[in-house]
This record gives C-alpha cells, sequence and structure tokens, in this order.
C-alpha cells in the first residue's frame, strides 16, 4: 500500500522520460615499452541524458520537471611486474540541468567532481601479502536551482590498509586483517545525501576508523 500526501491532479498528460547513452573507451597496452608482466592504459569518455525527468518525490503535481545532461572522462593506469602490483585512475564527472518551466539551467549533482584513487598490493613471499589503497577528493563547489550562490563541497582524502596471510599449519585458510579509514577521516561523499547540494546538516557521514578480520577456508 502507498500512502499519498498532497498531490494534485494534472490537467496535462506528462510526457514519457527518454535518454540516450553514447561511450567511447580504448586501452592501450604498454607491456613491451615498460618490461612489465602486465601494463595497461585506459580511457573511457561519457555522455547521456535524460528529458521530460520527472522527481520521484518532489513533483506533486506529476510534472516533467527537467531536461538533464551528464558527462564525464575516466581512466586508468594498471602495473604489475613479479611481486608488485598497482594501478592509479582518475575519474571526472559533470553535469546540467535545464528546468523546463523557467528555462533556468543548474548544474546536476555530479558536476565538478574529480576522483583519484590508488591501489598497491605486494607480494612478500608466497603465504603474505599487503595492500594500500586510498581515494582522493579535491573540494569543489555546486550551485541547485534554489541556492543564490554556490556551495562549497569539502574535499577528502581516505586510507585504507590490509594484510593477508595463509597459514603453513592450515592449508587452504586465509587470514584477512585490515583498518579502513586509517586516519579516521570525518568526510561526506559529494554525491550523498546534503552533500550534493553543499548542506553537509543534512546528511550522514561516511564510517571512521574501523578494523576487520576475516577467516576463510577453501575447501
Amino acid at each position: 500500500m502507498m500512502l499519498v500526501y498532497g498531490v494534485t491532479s494534472n490537467a496535462t498528460t506528462p510526457e514519457a522520460q527518454t535518454g540516450h547513452n553514447y561511450e567511447i573507451d580504448f586501452d592501450y597496452s604498454l607491456l613491451d615499452m615498460l618490461n612489465a608482466d602486465n601494463a595497461i592504459f585506459g580511457f573511457t569518455a561519457y555522455k547521456y541524458n535524460v528529458d521530460n525527468y520527472m522527481h520521484p518525490t518532489k513533483n506533486l503535481t506529476l510534472n516533467n520537471q527537467s531536461d538533464m545532461d551528464i558527462w564525464g572522462v575516466e581512466s586508468v593506469f594498471r602495473y604489475q611486474k613479479d611481486e608488485l602490483s598497482f594501478s592509479l585512475s582518475h575519474t571526472y564527472t559533470d553535469g546540467e540541468v535545464k528546468d523546463l518551466s523557467s528555462g533556468d539551467t543548474y548544474d546536476h549533482f555530479t558536476s565538478n567532481i574529480h576522483i583519484f584513487k590508488t591501489d598497491i598490493d605486494y607480494q612478500l613471499n608466497d603465504r603474505l601479502y599487503f595492500n594500500y589503497n586510498a581515494e582522493f577528493v579535491p573540494s569543489n563547489k555546486i550551485q541547485n536551482s534554489w541556492q543564490t550562490e554556490e556551495a562549497n563541497r569539502a574535499g577528502y582524502a581516505v586510507h585504507n590498509i590490509s594484510t593477508t596471510y595463509s597459514p603453513v599449519s592450515l592449508s587452504g585458510a586465509k587470514i584477512l586483517f585490515g583498518i579502513d579509514n586509517l586516519f579516521d577521516k570525518k568526510y561526506q561523499r559529494h554525491t550523498s545525501f546534503g552533500a550534493y547540494w553543499g548542506d553537509t546538516d543534512s546528511g550522514s557521514y561516511e564510517v571512521g576508523r574501523n578494523f576487520k578480520v576475516k577467516l576463510s577456508y577453501k575447501f
């Protein structure tokens, strides 16, 4: 059962939401150039749109509200040589929304976001592995339809470490110990509720420093 309060009838029939997605990508091998066991660079560019968008909750008259265009690029470099492997990646997203009633344009909540990631694995021996990964997001500004000036979204950096050990005395078993958010950073992802329009008080923060232990066994 669904209870809906405040919805009013619409004199016109809303248009169907429609959209298109365009994407181009390539991978280039750097194996011989870097004398590695594996090395590759990948790049992706994309764009998609949604026309006649209707917000699922903030739309009491059931009208078509906006047209949205979202675009971005992604790039990644992966390298592996002997016991060491690592990756570096960058993602950028941007977008624009056009209000169908006023014709005004404003930022989509994915606008102006850069995300840098790194992941490093090292195999010390046949039984012991180490991993470090991190995410870096610079601060940026966003302006929505109801804002008179740009709002700032604070940048953050999150670091995670872990190690995996296979004990000699128990063949097939693995023990993982890790620490996520190593430096206990207080942060909000830029697309999370509240943060995506620049109001951190309306949203929730991601998990702080936390420890994890995992035991797995392969029969």
